[in-house]
This record gives structure tokens, C-alpha cells and sequence, in this order.
């Protein structure tokens, strides 16, 4: 019983120095695409992204890369295995600063559906 209520005073306290780092509102639902290799784009200051979805305008390719800060990482909707790539599950979470591109789809078009939300403190 002892051990209990020293437990329960210790949560107690230390719940009391937890703070949460904001709440996210929503703000915008944005449809990303490029056909080109060279676009980015970058989380704004104060915002955070949530990656849906990924697609390319041909039905015959079964992989495409997502550029996350530079790196590429594949995302394989239809395989079991990343092929010994580096691979990602989404939805993608992206913080402020992040910067996302598209890159490598045999010249076709590419999209991203994201939702933008804010960091409220």
C-alpha cells in the first residue's frame, strides 16, 4: 500500500512538469505534382504535413522515390520488400523546415496529396 501512494504521488509530480509541444489545427489540403526533377518543396515555419499519398500518372510503374531533405526513399504500394532500398509506409509526417521532392518517375507526372496543419501552442 505504501509503494501505491508513493507511486501515485510520484505521477502526480511528474505529470506536473510534462508539457505538450502544441496542438495541430488544420489548414489546407494541398495536391503537390511535377513532372520535372528539380522541384521542391518546404514545410513552412510553423507547420506540419501530412504525406497521404503518392502517385504517378502511368499505370505500369509499381515504385517511386520520395525526396525527404535530399534522400531518397522508396515507396513500393505493390511489393512486399523495399528491394534493398530504403523504403517508407505512409502516411509521412513532416516537420517545419523539411524540405519534399519528387524525383525519378521516368519523366511522368508525380503527385503528393498532403494535409497542412498548424502548430498551435
Amino acid at each position: 500500500m505504501k509503494n501505491f501512494i508513493l507511486t501515485l504521488i510520484f505521477g502526480a509530480l511528474l505529470s506536473l512538469g510534462v508539457k505538450a509541444q502544441g496542438s495541430l489545427q488544420f489548414n489546407q489540403v494541398l495536391l503537390l505534382s511535377t513532372n520535372s526533377n528539380g522541384q521542391a518543396w518546404s514545410v513552412p515555419s510553423g507547420k506540419v504535413w501530412k504525406v497521404t499519398s503518392v502517385s504517378v500518372s502511368s499505370n505500369n510503374s509499381n515504385f517511386m522515390s520520395i525526396g525527404i531533405n535530399g534522400v531518397s526513399y522508396w515507396y513500393t504500394p505493390n511489393f512486399s520488400t523495399d528491394q534493398g532500398r530504403f523504403s517508407l509506409t505512409l502516411p509521412l509526417w513532416l516537420p517545419a523546415g523539411t524540405s519534399l521532392s519528387l524525383p525519378f518517375a521516368f519523366n511522368q507526372e508525380r503527385f503528393a496529396s498532403v494535409i497542412e496543419f498548424n502548430v498551435v501552442p
